[in-house]
């Protein structure tokens, strides 16, 4: 299957999961319009798309290791309650809530599985835009 579709595959599969576990614990706030969004979306496409793609699943393109995959992945989800801490304090109960954590982790991991798949970073660049870019526009995410 080529990287597009994989990565299309994938976006949808996660938007279905992420759909059900925010609906039952309540991450996610109610969708309202915000024309503000529209340029965090766009910059979500630098950060936090490229460039935690580029830290944590980048290394896999040079060195595909099970243990690198898992410990990238261990990083990548400890990093976000952490960022959010030294940056965003305000996003810290967010960033730390178990649905949170476990969609983090859904992402990576798929993130992941894409990169080693293809070789390639751009597919899990655009899923990992794609979530974060949704969530902005659905339900207003925290801005970038």
């Amino acid at each position: 299957m080529s990287a597009r579709v994989e990565t299309a595959a994938a976006a949808l599969l996660f938007a279905g999961v992420a759909l059900l576990v925010p609906g039952a614990t309540g991450v996610l706030g109610a969708w309202s319009p915000d024309p503000g969004r529209w340029p965090r979306m766009l910059a979500a496409l630098a950060v936090p798309a490229f460039a935690e793609e580029l830290v944590f699943r980048g290394p896999l393109l040079r060195w595909r290791s099970r243990a690198l995959a898992a410990a990238l992945l261990a990083a990548y989800v400890a990093w976000h309650p952490l960022a959010a801490a030294l940056w965003r304090p305000e996003f810290v109960p967010l960033f730390t809530s178990p649905a949170f954590l476990f969609l983090t982790a859904l992402l990576g991991g798929v993130a992941l599985t894409l990169t080693l798949r293809h070789r390639r970073l751009w597919p899990a660049v655009v899923l990992h835009w794609l979530a974060v870019a949704g969530w902005l526009l659905f339900w207003g995410g925290p801005s970038v």
